[in-house]
């Protein structure tokens, strides 16, 4: 027995048909989720069930080329936080189900789910010729992120967006900062 190797392994069948390239654990409460994101335009959300070696895929979105993923962890003692979507309202509590995700082609995309139903929403950070190689997200509040993007067609830059969701807009808005 080595410290250095896992004594036991669970392998999941998906949904995938291309070389998976990108995973996040969440945990909401008492369930757990995994997104798992392609090479093609597949991400998967996946519930764990009864155990480890058990999980369901919620939903799957057609998000290409997907580069950065993080999800939004309420704390316990949150209030609820009410953002208007065009598809329906979105109670932003401790055991909903929020993530934002970056793709290379410069597109954020936000995802959740309110009563088991998943949405998501989409904007363009940049210009088309815009070619994103590392992202990361940074929740400030439970309506704030900050988004810092560099690439190959940025130079030697790192661009910080900041994103935010307005209820009275109805609507997500990006700025770079």
């Amino acid at each position: 027995l080595s410290p250095n190797y896992p004594t036991e392994t669970w392998s999941i069948p998906t949904e995938h048909t291309y070389r998976i390239n990108f995973l996040a654990f969440s945990s909401c409460g008492t369930d757990h989720y995994l997104l798992s994101s392609d090479e093609s335009e597949k991400l998967c959300v996946w519930k764990m069930k009864s155990s480890v070696n058990e999980w369901k895929c919620l939903k799957t979105f057609p998000l290409e080329a997907v580069i950065a993923v993080k999800w939004l962890h309420h704390p316990r003692t949150s209030p609820e936080v009410k953002i208007e979507t065009k598809q329906l309202p979105i109670l932003l509590e401790s055991k909903k189900n929020l993530f934002v995700a970056v793709s290379a082609n410069g597109f954020i995309h936000v995802c959740h789910a309110y009563e088991n139903q998943w949405s998501s929403s989409s904007c363009r950070i940049r210009a088309e010729e815009t070619v994103i190689s590392h992202a990361d997200i940074f929740f400030r509040s439970q309506k704030n992120a900050s988004v810092a993007v560099a690439g190959p067609s940025l130079g030697t830059l790192i661009q910080i967006y900041d994103l935010s969701i307005d209820p009275k807009l109805n609507e997500s808005t990006l700025r770079l900062l």
